[in-house]
């Protein structure tokens, strides 16, 4: 049976970066520039990029459409 990796310290403050970033994007053209500053050897990373591709599939093609990220994510609770 394999067990789930946990996340460091760095993974959740990159989490916590990128989360606060995403709730920033405003228009697909972001959001695709948004995807494509997400680095590719990072875990966290890496499923932020999954997330998109599978909220994005079935936009608009015109990257002037507004996004709205509280449609795609909970902000969650504010941090500490």
């Amino acid at each position: 049976m394999t067990l789930a990796h946990s996340i460091d310290v760095a993974q959740i403050e990159r989490l916590q970066s990128l989360r606060t970033e995403f709730f920033k994007l405003s228009s697909l053209r972001d959001v695709h520039l948004f995807s494509q500053s997400l680095a590719a050897d990072s875990p966290v990373d890496l499923a932020f990029a999954f997330l998109l591709e599978a909220w994005t599939l079935r936009q608009e093609v015109d990257h002037d459409t507004p996004f709205l990220p509280a449609h795609a994510l909970s902000p969650g609770p504010s941090p500490m």
